[in-house]
């Protein structure tokens, strides 16, 4: 992660390597004891904010495949990030995968409604239109 930090130079095997690692989630989350929950926040933190810098980059913002996969890699940290689900799904739309689209937007506002137990405000399309 730290040789990310500066994102105006993204090896392609570094960030591979980022992914394949950030893929997995979170640290030991089986695990529960209090000497080690906050290094698996700090990780878990740390992971995510890169990520999120990542998929926000403007070198990525053609590469749609890549930001889909960016944007799954946070989503298996805060399966409710709002801006990741949003990435995704219009990525999803400019790829012309429309099913799949709809499909990751209607998993991630049931997820919503079973988390945190009121229905998610926007419709699909008002979803991807927000900026």
């Amino acid at each position: 992660m730290q040789k990310m930090t500066p994102l105006d130079v993204v090896h392609k095997e570094d960030l591979e390597k980022l992914l394949s690692l950030a893929s997995f989630g979170q640290l030991l989350p089986n695990m529960q004891f209090d000497w080690v929950d906050s290094f698996k926040a700090d990780y878990s933190d740390s992971m995510i904010d890169l990520l999120s810098r990542l998929r926000d980059s403007k070198q990525f913002v053609g590469n749609d495949n890549l930001r889909i996969q960016i944007s799954n890699c946070i989503l298996r940290f805060d399966s409710l990030d709002e801006e990741s689900v949003r990435v995704k799904c219009r990525a999803l739309v400019d790829l012309k995968r429309m099913g799949m689209a709809y499909t990751a937007f209607d998993q991630f506002t049931k997820e919503y409604k079973l988390i945190l137990n009121e229905d998610f405000k926007y419709s699909f399309e008002q979803f991807i239109s927000e900026v």
